[in-house]
């Protein structure tokens, strides 16, 4: 006798007052079995709903993280028009009478560059003091040769015509601003056969101080075209007037740059957008120029409105990070930028 018939015969004999099993251990496994079984389906179950919910979640998590502000496509979005325009008249401020000369001590450490167009860099100096002074004249400029190490002044001459015709003469300029001048530079003058000379470390001289220029190399092969130091003065914005940018992080060079900028009327009157605003893109010193698509001639007090974009961005721009700026030039000559207070959008050009 196993021990299953061992416990039968224990269950069953000399109980007759108590209703009995026939088969108290057979019940008795199948009711565990019956148990495992129901664990097993509530397991199974509840894994299932584990799943769908992480489905879900991660759905949910992957919609929240989708960018939905590039899409010029969405009905919300006035659709880009190709109008080219060559030239664009902007209001800006009136030239300030002259101040006192600027001293040596009232520049900044060091000076900065702005690609403007191809061939040309434009330095920027600050005036560092408490007070308006002015900087004219023209300046020089050292570099260290690139195979000798040596530092030697840099062939320069007279620019004959200024790249920036809104440039005013001479540089009268508040705290903070600064001061500009213009360098053409090429290195397609001499014989291909010529040695290439090349400077690294430029500094550019100044009232008899020297302002290292930060990360600027020159081809030394031909001769620098050097301008007169002068001021761009501010256009005047349009007020109560606000725009941004929403762009991709990076384009490819030989591409068609697309993107959404949104038009913000933040005043209690109407603005009007007749005639059609001019907009002004630009990026590492490529410039275009195009009427916005103006499908209502006004834009309502608080009122908001997203507008496509395209640029194309030629196949020499320079690689690496950049910065896209935006500007509209209203009918009166105003403007309004986009992210003023960044100058834009950083815009990272791969190859």
């Amino acid at each position: 006798m196993n021990i299953e018939d061992r416990l039968r015969r224990l269950l069953t004999d000399n109980l007759p007052d108590v209703p009995t099993w026939s088969d108290p251990v057979g019940r008795i496994g199948d009711g565990v079995t019956r148990r495992r079984r129901r664990r097993r389906i509530a397991s199974a179950a509840l894994a299932i709903s584990v799943i769908m919910l992480t489905s879900v979640g991660v759905a949910q998590v992957s919609a929240s993280r989708t960018d939905h502000t590039l899409r010029p496509g969405d009905s919300d979005v006035v659709p880009w028009q190709q109008k080219p325009v060559n030239s664009v008249t902007v209001i800006r401020r009136e030239p300030r009478p002259d101040s006192r000369p600027c001293n040596p001590s009232d520049l900044t450490r060091s000076a900065w560059t702005e690609a403007t167009e191809p061939g040309v860099v434009t330095l920027l100096v600050a005036n560092n003091s408490d007070t308006r002074c002015t900087l004219r004249g023209t300046a020089m400029l050292t570099g260290l040769e690139q195979q000798s190490s040596a530092r030697r002044q840099i062939e320069a001459r007279a620019l004959v015509t200024e790249p920036e015709p809104l440039g005013q003469h001479p540089a009268t300029i508040d705290p903070g601003e600064p001061a500009r001048i213009d360098l053409r530079v090429s290195d397609r003058c001499s014989d291909p056969a010529a040695s290439v000379v090349r400077y690294l470390d430029v500094e550019i001289v100044t009232l008899g101080r020297s302002i290292p220029v930060a990360q600027l190399e020159l081809p030394g092969t031909c001769p620098v075209e050097i301008g007169q130091w002068y001021v761009l003065p501010p256009p005047l914005y349009t007020p109560f007037v606000s725009a941004s940018i929403e762009a991709p992080k990076a384009v490819q060079r030989g591409t068609q740059l697309t993107y959404v900028v949104t038009l913000r009327n933040e005043s209690g009157n109407a603005l009007p957008l007749s005639p059609c605003p001019i907009t002004v893109q630009q990026i590492s010193g490529q410039t275009s120029k195009n009427l916005l698509n103006c499908t209502d001639e006004t834009l309502g007090a608080h009122q908001s409105r997203r507008f496509e974009m395209q640029m194309w961005i030629p196949a020499d721009t320079q690689l690496g990070r950049n910065r896209l700026s935006w500007m509209a030039v209203m009918g009166d000559g105003r403007v309004t930028v986009a992210d003023l207070a960044t100058g834009g959008t950083p815009l990272v050009v791969e190859e």
